[in-house]
């Protein structure tokens, strides 16, 4: 069911519900409008539900697309950052380290966390 559904189709219906018409999101996108439609309707195929109300004003989400629509943002936005991260990793930068603590622990723990992060990732401790 899921299988022929790709990170276009979602960007495809983000952009349309977040425009409200075909039309705009075609634009935004920089697709043809009747592009845009098949794919939509591939993804609706795909999913076997409506996502969008389609009519001569625009198109509006359905329930089922109200429901998709905060998990196809974030499966977009979980792309970006997992593709960011890969590439930050194969360029050296590993990821950031924060700890936040209580004046009430003690030194010495703080240091040993420090040592074991040292440990752990060599490149990621400087300063």
């Amino acid at each position: 069911m899921f299988s022929s559904m790709e990170f276009r189709h979602l960007s495809y219906f983000v952009a349309v519900a977040e425009e409200r018409s075909f039309g705009k999101a075609a634009g935004r996108l920089h697709v043809s409008q009747p592009n845009l439609t098949t794919q939509i309707k591939h993804l609706e195929e795909a999913m076997d539900a409506t996502l969008l109300i389609r009519s001569s004003i625009g198109a509006r989400l359905s329930p089922a697309g109200v429901s998709f629509l905060p998990f196809a943002k974030q499966l977009l936005q979980t792309r970006e950052k997992a593709a960011r991260q890969a590439s930050a990793i194969h360029h050296g930068v590993g990821p950031s380290f924060r700890l936040g603590y209580s004046p009430f622990v003690s030194r010495g723990l703080l240091q040993e966390a420090l040592r074991a992060y040292k440990e752990l990732v060599p490149d990621g401790a400087k300063g």
